[in-house]
């Protein structure tokens, strides 16, 4: 890739003479572990760099459509392996290129995506020594690189054969423990690749994970994925194989900041068209890089808006261009832009405006004609064993995944060993099933003539999957015996960390007195924490639950499932807390604790009669250092007593109420006499009364004056210690001498 500059030659004006910039060969080693602790994620480096690197290879081989061979590690051999099947290296490139830090062959052309000249000593961030052979000249050639006591590092030829082949192998070894990490960063980095690689020790599952996201919309170049809400920081600048995330507060386009801001966008732009960071993690957020990401973002959203509103209007139904529609103009803000871009969604001369068709009035009228319309939604996670939501409706409300079903025959056994199997299908989303008997569906087509152009699948050809038979086998004790329990406890809160793979793992089998013992419980279903409007993991509780013992509650949280909530309600027992309600006192209580302690330590510090330079005068005090057992360092350990951050970011987000002090919030209340304190100052530094530690009314400078006249009072109050310290000395001494 070529690499530019936007750096304009400086002009210098009286110089005498010139000094250039270099790198002290003492310092090589140094400034070498510096770009090896470039990457913040140096397996996923390592993959990227090697694989990119075998990717040019092929290209400039002439042969771009080849796929590269990638053999991952495994238990019996750890060692990460990356192929290339181009020109291989000659003994002089492995000297000049491959062992010299910052030397690339690639700057001279956009038809590579390496250019940095680190990414193939990237390894050196994962191991201290690799092997590279190269095959080249009809020669075999293998080097061990290694990082020596030079910490820059050496590569020694280890054999030399003949051999037919053409290319280059990096073997990586891989410590055991990063083998599950390396298969997973392997997932992420390869789905962008344009060919995708060969892979050896991938099975076929994880195989079909390498993949690009699905896109609700693609054009050429440009693919349109859902964002579910604000700072969904999920676009990409797709370049050479490799996707870069858009930072969209670096655009300075507040509309379009806004629409990336809720919608996904992958937009492919030529090699060479943006400027990386040396690590090829991110983009470089220069000049020149921020005006092209802008400009991309602005085509990607011309050519997705033509290219929707031309399929829109080439549809042969309105069911497609509804999706279509509700794909790429229904997406938050992103309508309007393509509008003014003058993109509108037209089907047969008619604007669209909603994704709903009315389909007939009253339910009655359906009865009498003999039709019904479900529809069936699919659950992605099963509740109370259902794995499905069925409701009859008389408006499609049409979604990117419905499909239309035509139903004519089917008895209801038929009916639902049908929807067994649509459930059965991983890709099944949603669908509509139109069930009419006597001549419904014509009655529905005369109703809504737009029904005439959409294409139903034939519901009665889907295969009747029979209902699963019921197991009355007895087993012995076995761990689903817990889900016929009422009542829990939560493991220990060390225990909640660990990741489980079932939600019932996160609770112990208990038994509780309802009437006689107390605590607090948590409303649970199927082992998950349940709420008023929905259901929650354990895990997304354990920040509450911190706070909680924060606040004081050591006791057991307990579960109830619902049977046992209702007893308590019906009882009307108040032994019993939930846990929603637990917080919110405890958390009122620590408020309400702030709010004094934060009133005292205002009193305190308009001693100083400071206004409005409180923080910083406090900043500029406590960074002087008082003489040991004065009144001046009573004074300011006192201070530090009342003066510390609140406990964690919640808390202080929640105590903005406290006059917007939050900066002030002490921990706990002052536990020291400051009120005699502050007499004992005044009697020992009587002219800090009239010290003027206000910046004054006007902002320019403010700042500094505070800091200027806060270390003037700091030196009067060591000046008033040590003359006292001399004073103190001379008496002593007079004294000794029986004056």
């Amino acid at each position: 890739m070529i690499t530019t500059t936007d750096r304009p030659a400086p002009t210098v004006v009286g110089a005498k003479s010139e000094v250039g910039f270099t790198i002290d060969p003492r310092n090589l080693a140094h400034v070498v572990s510096l770009l090896r602790d470039a990457y913040s994620d140096p397996i996923t480096a390592v993959l990227r760099e090697y694989s990119v690197n075998a990717a040019d290879a092929h290209v400039e081989a002439g042969i771009p459509n080849k796929p590269i061979r990638v053999t991952l590690p495994g238990r019996l051999d750890p060692v990460l392996k990356i192929r290339d099947f181009g020109r291989g290296l000659t003994p002089e490139q492995i000297e000049s290129l491959f062992c010299s830090y910052g030397a690339s062959s690639k700057r001279s052309s956009n038809d590579y995506t390496g250019c940095l000249g680190i990414g193939c000593k990237s390894a050196f961030a994962i191991t201290d020594s690799f092997t590279v052979t190269t095959f080249h000249g009809g020669r075999a050639r293998s080097y061990s690189c290694f990082l020596d006591e030079s910490e820059v590092g050496k590569a020694v030829l280890l054999s030399d054969k003949p051999s037919n082949e053409t290319g280059v192998l990096v073997s990586i070894p891989v410590k055991k423990d990063d083998i599950g990490t390396v298969e997973n960063k392997a997932i992420e980095v390869y789905k962008y690749f344009k060919v995708r690689p060969e892979f050896e020790n991938l099975g076929n599952s994880r195989l079909q994970e390498i993949t690009r996201p699905a896109y609700l919309y693609r054009t050429d170049g440009v693919g349109l994925r859902n964002g579910n809400s604000w700072r969904n920081d999920d676009s990409n600048i797709v370049m050479g194989n490799i996707a870069y995330p858009i930072k969209i507060d670096e655009l300075g386009h507040n509309k379009i900041q806004e629409i990336l801001g809720y919608t996904g966008f992958d937009i492919e732009v030529p090699i060479g068209a943006v400027d990386i960071a040396p690590s090829r993690e991110e983009l470089k957020y220069n000049a020149r890089t921020k005006k092209a990401v802008l400009e991309a973002v602005k085509d990607a959203f011309k050519r997705i808006g033509k290219s929707a509103a031309d399929d829109i209007a080439k549809s042969n139904d309105l069911f497609t261009a509804i999706k279509i529609f509700k794909a790429c103009f229904q997406r938050h803000k992103l309508d309007g832009y393509l509008r003014g871009l003058g993109h509108k969604p037209v089907y047969k001369g008619k604007e669209l405006t909603s994704c709903d068709i009315k389909l007939y009035d009253k339910e009655e009228e359906a009865k009498q004609h003999g039709f019904a319309v479900r529809r069936l939604v699919k659950l992605n996670t099963v509740r109370r064993g259902k794995s499905y939501q069925f409701a009859e409706t008389n408006t499609m409300e049409i979604g990117l995944d419905d499909k239309l079903y035509h139903d004519t025959s089917s008895n209801q056994m038929e009916f639902y060993g049908r929807v067994r199997t649509l459930l059965s299908d991983p890709h099944f989303r949603s669908a509509y099933v139109f069930k009419t008997r006597n001549g419904g569906m014509d009655y529905l087509r005369n109703k809504q003539p737009l029904l005439n152009e959409m294409t139903f699948d034939d519901f009665a050809a889907i295969e009747v999957t029979p209902p699963e038979k019921a197991d009355t086998s007895v087993r012995g004790p076995i761990n689903n015996a817990k889900h016929s329990m009422q009542v829990f406890k939560l493991k220990p809160d060390d225990k909640l960390n660990e990741w489980q793979r079932h939600q019932s793992e996160y609770w112990l089998p208990a038994s509780v007195d309802l009437k006689n013992d107390s605590g607090v419980y948590f409303a649970i279903e199927r082992f998950q924490i349940t709420t008023e409007s929905n259901q929650r993991d354990v895990r997304e509780y354990m920040d509450k639950i911190t706070l909680l013992r924060k606040f004081g509650y050591k006791g057991e949280l307990y579960g109830f499932k619902p049977s046992v909530v209702e007893r308590l309600k019906k009882s009307k027992n108040t032994n019993w807390v939930l846990f929603h309600d637990k917080f919110s006192d405890l958390w009122e209580a620590r408020v309400a604790s702030y709010r004094e302690a934060l009133d005292n330590y205002l009193d305190y510090l308009q001693h100083f009669s400071v206004r409005d330079g409180d923080q910083e005068v406090i900043e500029v005090l406590h960074k002087e250092t008082f003489a040991e057992g004065t009144v001046a360092s009573m004074y300011k350990e006192a201070l530090d007593r009342c003066i510390v951050n609140p406990p964690n970011v919640d808390l202080a987000k929640e105590a903005k109420l406290i006059d917007g002090h939050m900066w002030l919030l002490p921990k706990l209340k002052p536990t020291v006499d400051l009120d005699g304190l502050c007499k004992l100052f005044d009697a020992r530094y009587p002219m800090a009364l009239f010290w003027d530690l206000d910046g004054g009314r006007d902002a320019s400078g403010q700042k500094a004056r505070i800091a200027r006249n806060s270390k003037y009072l700091a030196d009067y109050l060591k000046l008033v210690d040590a003359n006292d310290a001399v004073i103190s000395t001379s008496t002593t001494k007079r004294k000794d001498k029986g004056e």
